[in-house]
């Protein structure tokens, strides 16, 4: 995992990034959350949010800046250059809790690799103060994907891809599964 806060004000942005083991790529994401742990909450104001977007540069952990992604490399926007359009946005509550965040087509991208995983930009833009533990933290208190995924890629019905699914295509089917 690598985390980072940027800026001046750490409890506005926060970069992670998590490296899929080999065992994942090009396997069926089912379910995908990435769980941190938000151990500070001060002045709480109902109805505001955290959102996740998608990073667009590749960064170091450790020389990221507000302004460098990376020691002699500017990011393209300082702050950090994400999507726009957050992947997800999930309420702040009151008080210390595991906000879960539903990255699941994101992690699918990155396990058929048609996206870079540049990681994730956890943003708070509210007035609401957050605390969230980072990966140098305990296993308890640092962040972390559950990912739920399969090897089965489904069937394809049209087997023999001749445009119709027909009794050839059941036939190849039982041939091929032993059924």
């Amino acid at each position: 995992t690598l985390y980072k806060t940027i800026g001046g004000d750490p409890l506005k942005r926060m970069l992670v990034r998590f490296e899929l083991p080999e065992e994942l790529l090009n396997k069926t994401i089912h379910d995908a959350k990435l769980v941190v742990y938000c151990w500070a909450v001060s002045n709480f104001q109902e109805g505001e949010s955290f959102s996740v977007h998608a990073v667009n540069e590749t960064w170091d952990e450790n020389t990221t800046t507000w302004a460098d992604r990376s020691t002699g490399s500017a990011w393209t926007t300082p702050g950090g250059s994400f999507d726009a359009v957050p992947l997800v946005q999930v309420p702040i509550q009151s008080g210390s809790y595991y906000p879960k965040f539903d990255i699941t087509e994101k992690v699918q991208e990155w396990s058929s690799q048609s996206s870079d995983n540049s990681g994730l930009m956890l943003v708070n833009d509210s007035a609401v103060a957050t605390g969230i533990k980072g990966s140098e933290y305990s296993e308890y208190g640092r962040p972390y994907l559950e990912i739920t995924w399969s090897s089965s890629q489904g069937c394809i019905p049209d087997n023999d891809k001749d445009g119709d699914v027909d009794g050839f295509d059941l036939a190849d089917f039982v041939k091929d599964y032993g059924i």
